[in-house]
């Protein structure tokens, strides 16, 4: 993703964990992660690491993970063939399922 902030442009880096709820739970699921901006020849840059409790469609990320001048700026050596190469571990922990509370609107939601 690409935004502007002040007078600069950034490219930003983010996770998304999607899983639908079932029969009416709810989860949550901790990770551990590491994203790296890899150079054409290979060699790494910019690593972003940490954890999160990511939860039903859930994101996590930085707005402000490089400049666009740097990343676009052939002597970088980060774009080949129009593409950036982004290498992502992710260490997911056990997922935990809650049951999902009722509100006033799925109490008066007609029956499925």
């Amino acid at each position: 993703r690409r935004k502007e902030i002040g007078t600069q442009w950034w490219a930003g880096l983010f996770l998304r964990c999607v899983l639908e709820p079932r029969n009416g739970f709810t989860w949550s699921m901790p990770a551990r992660f590491h994203m790296t901006l890899v150079h054409q020849n290979g060699t790494s840059d910019r690593l972003l690491q940490g954890g999160r409790v990511f939860e039903y469609d859930s994101s996590w990320g930085v707005v402000q993970f490089v400049l666009w001048e740097e990343l676009v700026a052939p002597g970088n050596q980060f774009i080949t063939d129009d593409s950036v190469r982004v290498e992502v571990l992710v260490i997911p922990g056990k997922v935990t399922w809650t049951r999902k509370q009722a509100t006033i609107s799925d109490q008066c939601a007609p029956p499925t």
